[in-house]
């Protein structure tokens, strides 16, 4: 199959969050098919900045050599967390 290069979003509407966070854990399954299929939320640009500003000290910390730093949403707000071996 010859999927087009151009970035063109598709809206989907589930029936309930709880489908939509399924689809989200395994959004990686839809990367082993195509590695050009890209999942997200929309989000509102307080969220967006909000991710920002988590990302700048998420980066910050990894350049201190803390290299094992992950983002991950807690009641839909972006935290650092810290990877446990």
């Amino acid at each position: 199959m010859k999927i087009n290069s151009s970035k063109i979003p598709l809206k989907v509407i589930l029936e309930s969050r709880e489908q939509a966070l399924n689809m989200m854990r395994n959004k990686r399954k839809l990367r082993e098919y195509d590695n050009n299929i890209r999942v997200g939320f929309d989000e509102t640009p307080m969220q967006k900045n909000l991710y920002k500003k988590i990302k700048v000290d998420l980066d910050k910390g990894q350049s201190d050599g803390e290299m094992n730093l992950y983002i991950r949403y807690v009641n839909s707000v972006p935290k650092i967390f810290v990877q446990k071996n």
